[in-house]
C-alpha cells in the first residue's frame, strides 16, 4: 500500500549523527528531566517501523491509518533585537489510529525565510544541515479517545515519543488536537523547544538575536490510505 511504502522509504530514517552516549533528557510540560537512556537513531530502519506500526492494522476494517506528505511547520523566535520565523510545507508525517504510533518527519533544509542570509546561516552555521538533514518525531498517542464525529469540536491528546533535532534525540511529552475533515484526518499543536536543548550553538554576538525558546507549530490534513 502508498502507506507502507511511505513509512519503507529510506530517507524516512534520520541521517546517522555519529554522536554515542549522550543522554537523553525527558521533556514534559517544558520541565527537563534527566533519564539514563543513550542517545540512537530514532528508527533502527523504516522497514521496522513500519512493520511496528501496522502490525496490528493489517486486519483492522475502516479508515485507520493516515497520512501526508504536505503538512505545515512553523518556528517562530521572538528575541529583543529581532523577530525570525520560518516556515515548511513538506512536513511528512503517519499516523495509526488503531494502535496510536505516530511519526513526523522535515527536511531542515525545506525551511523558508523572507532573508536568504537568515537561510544560509539558519543551515549552514546552526542546525547544519548538509549534517542532520532532519528532524523528526516519532511516538504514540496516549490514551486516545474516541474520535469525534465531522463537524464536532476538537479533541484533545496528548503525544509521548521521541523528538530528534541536530542528531540529538530527546523524550517529548505535548498536547495536540485532532479533528475530522471529511475523511481526514487533522491535528494541530504548538509547542516550545529549547536550541540549547539539541546542542544548536548559538554566536555569543547573535544570543539578543535568537530567542532562548522556540515556539513551534504543527498543522497536519492526513487522508486515509488503505
Amino acid at each position: 500500500s502508498a502507506f507502507v511504502r511511505f513509512m519503507c522509504r529510506s530517507d524516512l530514517t534520520p541521517a546517522k549523527s555519529g554522536r554515542t552516549n549522550k543522554p537523553v533528557v525527558s521533556i514534559t510540560g517544558n520541565r527537563l528531566n534527566p533519564s539514563v537512556m543513550n542517545h540512537h537513531r530514532l528508527f533502527p530502519s523504516g522497514m521496522l517501523f513500519a512493520l511496528l506500526l501496522l502490525a496490528p492494522a493489517f486486519n483492522a476494517k475502516g479508515q485507520e491509518r493516515y497520512m501526508t506528505t504536505e503538512g505545515y511547520i512553523r518556528f517562530f523566535s521572538s528575541a529583543p533585537l529581532e523577530n525570525i520565523e520560518a516556515i515548511s510545507n513538506e512536513l511528512r508525517a503517519a499516523v495509526d489510529i488503531r494502535n496510536g504510533n505516530l511519526v513526523f518527519l522535515v527536511e531542515i533544509a525545506s525551511f523558508g525565510f523572507d532573508k536568504k542570509l537568515m537561510q544560509k546561516h539558519f543551515n549552514e552555521q546552526y542546525m547544519e544541515s548538509d549534517k542532520y538533514p532532519e528532524a523528526a518525531f516519532r511516538g504514540k498517542f496516549r490514551d486516545l479517545p474516541l474520535l469525534p464525529a465531522e463537524g464536532a469540536q476538537n479533541t484533545e491528546v496528548l503525544v509521548e515519543g521521541e523528538l530528534t533535532i541536530h542528531g540529538i534525540t530527546r523524550r517529548f511529552s505535548e498536547k495536540a488536537m485532532l479533528r475530522r475533515e471529511g475523511n481526514s484526518l487533522a491535528g494541530e499543536s504548538v509547542f516550545l523547544v529549547r536550541p540549547a536543548d539539541y546542542d544548536i550553538k548559538v554566536p555569543k554576538m547573535l544570543r539578543s538575536n535568537i530567542a532562548e525558546e522556540v515556539e513551534v507549530t504543527v498543522k497536519v490534513v492526513l487522508h486515509p490510505v488503505e
